[in-house]
């Protein structure tokens, strides 16, 4: 629950970052719960990926609600094709290297996302209205720039995958992750009603552990008298009696 609740605290300071103020930030995650819900996400991958990615789009053309739709469309991927939360978060890892970039590279496209969303580098060139080898050629140029190919790529995306996610998102897969992510939602509602009290013993505890340091001399010679003093007993009461 301490764990959960320290990891939710740090999301959510991050959303608050990229999104540019508190309330949009509380926005972004309630949006990421809705969202995860919908599609059967793992809601820990996902909304850690969308804070990253979202960071990654700060000041470029795709800040905002494009960061969404990619987002959205990396994610219906994912349920329509039952990826885990690893190879999510793999796939949405490759998204954010590529606007990080700003261009797009056969290590990011045809490596880690094309293993992850099989066939992802002839959906890419469908996209961008381009055969294979010519998108292969224009990529190679350093022509395909993150800022036009992602809009376009999202879009193709939800275009060939809309189709399969009624029966997707009822999939084992898809209810696993909705199951996972109510307790976790739980786990943070413990977390935060019993936030002082965590608190408290937190800091008693380094209290503690800060005047067991202080004091470490004293408290070894008191350790050291009764140890002598318990060992002289001990052998009183056995040999001399």
């Amino acid at each position: 629950i301490v764990n959960v609740t320290a990891a939710m605290e740090g999301l959510k300071n991050q959303l608050n970052f990229t999104s540019g103020s508190a309330q949009k930030g509380a926005q972004d995650f309630e949006y990421l719960k809705d969202i995860s819900d919908q599609m059967g996400l793992d809601f820990n991958t996902a909304a850690t990926a969308f804070a990253k990615f979202s960071g990654a789009a700060r000041g470029t053309a795709l800040e905002g609600q494009k960061v969404k739709d990619i987002f959205e469309s990396v994610g219906m991927a994912s349920t329509v094709m039952h990826l885990s939360a690893e190879q999510s978060e793999g796939a949405f890892r490759a998204l954010e290297q590529m606007l990080s970039k700003g261009k797009v590279s056969a290590e990011e496209l045809r490596g880690q996302l094309g293993e992850r969303i099989p066939g992802a580098f002839q959906i890419a060139a469908r996209a961008m209205n381009m055969t294979t080898m010519e998108l292969d050629k224009f990529m190679s140029d350093g022509k395909l720039m993150s800022e036009e190919f992602l809009p376009r790529f999202a879009a193709q995306l939800k275009t060939e995958f809309a189709g399969g996610m009624d029966a997707a998102g009822q999939s084992l897969q898809a209810n696993l992750n909705r199951m996972n992510n109510s307790f976790l939602e739980l786990k943070y509602t413990v977390g935060e009603l019993f936030m002082p009290v965590i608190q408290g013993t937190i800091n008693l505890l380094t209290n503690a552990v800060g005047f067991i340091k202080d004091n470490i001399a004293a408290i070894s010679g008191l350790a050291a008298a009764f140890f002598t003093l318990a060992s002289a007993v001990f052998l009183y009461n056995t040999y001399m009696k």
